[in-house]
This record gives structure tokens, sequence and C-alpha cells, in this order.
């Protein structure tokens, strides 16, 4: 690349920088145009994504599932998320383990803003009076890309030419550290579930500069309560809430189920849930509606968002974000173990 000097290099990164701090302001006020911090309106459905103590928290031998999101088509130029992860469970010395893998592919609109991410994770499992309790541990590594509509050339007075800045590389990558906490028990017909996770806690470094930009820690809670009604209704609160920094997300809803018993078609269990995004300690942002079926051992899941925020109105355009995941459960092949006791004579 070019050395380039004198004002022209100054008005190149002046440029780049003024795009660059309104692409984070905008995150301020819509937490939702977030590419370093994917979003899914269906938390639940991305267990890997959600909380790496997540890691082997199911009823099987193994698990894949997979997300994709397309936020704001309206505008020609959509957010668009996607994701795939895949976990497995193991024993070490007699001590409950699991291991995955996670791959999120995050695409920011009009410019070009790119993230791949690549995650491997660990958890182990502790079962204390009938209280299991996990902690797990993901690393992995974030490659990031601008496409050349950041460009600048002077020459051509346009966007669409290689920029002589040499500071600016269009490209990151950096090694990331994330860990989480889970607890989940049966009380009668409550089956709570919470979980705290840390994200960044290594304080990557993330410019597209040679400079020092340090990604700030971001706190996870979630948690969602199942209450069996009765064998066939089961309702399902949830809550998610994030924040790093000021800004703070929350989504907040639940979802209605119903079991199928012994039905020969295969459908085990449909729901449909309502959820808004924000309103709580912040604008409302969205509200979300989904639908949901589990066919044998595989969970589909369907939502849309609505938008409620004041870029909607600015626009005049239905600003909504679509979003589908499947999550597919293999059986379990370990088997039940019981103790009898037995009196000796």
């Amino acid at each position: 690349m070019r050395e380039s000097t004198g004002p022209y290099s100054f008005l190149v990164k002046k440029t780049l920088s003024i795009i660059l701090l309104l692409y984070s302001v905008s995150l301020f006020f819509f937490p939702e145009l977030s590419a370093q911090d994917a979003q899914f309106t269906m938390f639940n459905s991305n267990p890997l994504w959600l909380n790496p103590a997540n890691t082997g928290n199911f009823d099987g031998d193994w698990r894949i599932n997979g997300s994709f999101r397309n936020q704001w088509a309206a505008t020609g130029s959509p957010f668009r998320t996607a994701s795939v992860g895949a976990d497995t469970k193991f024993y070490l010395l007699n001590q409950k383990l699991a291991g995955g893998l996670y791959f999120l592919n995050d695409e920011s609109g009009i410019g070009g803003l790119s993230f791949n991410k690549l995650y491997a994770s660990v958890a182990y499992e502790k079962n204390y009076k009938e209280n299991y309790f996990s902690i797990g541990l993901q690393a992995g590594y974030v490659f990031g890309s601008v496409n050349s509509w950041l460009n600048w050339n002077h020459l051509t007075g346009d966007f669409d030419a290689p920029s002589d800045e040499e500071n600016f590389s269009g490209k990151t990558s950096y090694f990331d550290l994330n860990a989480g906490l889970r607890w989940k028990r049966s009380i009668g017909i409550f089956e709570p579930n919470v979980g705290i996770s840390l994200l960044h806690l290594n304080k990557p470094n993330k410019s597209f500069f040679d400079g020092d930009e340090k990604e700030g820690i971001e706190f996870v809670f979630h948690t969602d309560v199942k209450v069996k009604m009765n064998d066939e209704f089961f309702v399902l609160p949830a809550i998610l809430y994030r924040v790093k920094g000021g800004p703070s997300q929350t989504i907040v809803g639940t979802n209605v189920g119903y079991n199928f018993l012994g039905n020969k078609t295969g459908v085990k269990q449909v729901y449909c849930g309502v959820y808004i995004k924000n309103g709580i300690f912040n604008e409302l942002d969205a509200l979300s509606v989904l639908l949901g079926a589990t066919v044998r051992r595989l969970d589909i899941g369907l939502s849309y968002d609505f938008n409620m925020s004041n870029l909607s109105k600015i626009s005049g355009k239905m600003m909504g974000a679509f979003e589908i995941s499947f999550i597919y459960k293999s059986i379990s092949t370990v088997l039940n173990s019981y103790s009898i006791p037995c009196e000796r004579y």
C-alpha cells in the first residue's frame, strides 16, 4: 500500500474515523446494529452462542444446531447472521464433561462489515442434591473485514478505489475468550434454569487501524422457568439481559406449548411465543412473535421482529427481522444406573 502524506492523508483518516464513529454511535441508540456481538431473538435455540456452560446441556449423546437471521431487508442492504454449532458429552475419570464447536458469520448492511468467528468450548457439570451446576469455557478466533465502500481515493474523489491510507487495512483478527456458569433443577411443576456468561474476557484488540481498540467485557444474564400446567400444557417465560459498557439490551417474553402424547405422526410438541426487546431499561425496540415445533428429535423455530424504534418511523419502511433456527439431538446410549440397597443377613 502506497504511503500518503499531507492534507489528503489527513482527510482520508478523518473521513474513515467519522464513518466508524457514526457506526459506533448507532450501536448506542440501536443495539441490534452490533456486528461485534450478534443478536438472536430465539436465544435459547442457540445454546453455545448464549453461554459456554450450555455445552452438553441436553438429553442425548450429541447435538447440532443452526440459526439464520435476516434483518432490515427493506433497506436493500440487510444485516445477516448465520451460525452453526455442535456439541457432545463424555466422561473422564467418572466426571461429566462436554465439548463443542461453534461458528458464526455476521454481515452488517451497506458497509460490508463482516465478522467470522470460530470457537471451541468445554464444560463441566456437577450434580449436588438435585441441583445441576455447570461451568464452561470458550476460546476462539475472530476475523473481521470491511468492503471497499469505506476506501477513499483522493485522485478519483470517491470510495470505490483502493485507499491510500496507510493505517487502515480493512481487516482485523484476534483471539477471543468467553466463560459462563449455569444452574438448573426441578421443583415440583417448575424447572428453573439460570445462567451468566462473560464475553471477551481477554479484552482483544479489534481495531481496523494500527492502533489499539479494546473489546469491552460483555455481561450476559439469562433465565427461563418451564412451568408444567399438566401433562399436555406448559408455559416457558424467559429473560435475556446483555450489557457492555453503557448500552444494554433486554429480551423478555414467554412461550406457551402443547405436548402431543402418543402421537404416531412424530410431532411431539408445538409452541408459540411473544417477546419484547428492550422496553424495560431502554425504549421499546421490537415486538417479536415466534412459532415452533418438535418433530421426533428435531426442534424447529421461526420468529419475526416488528420494529418499534424511531428508525422505522424515519425510514417509513417495515424494518423487521426474520429468524429461523433448528436443534437436532441424538438419542442417548448411556444407560441409567440405579442403586438398590441390599440388607445383609
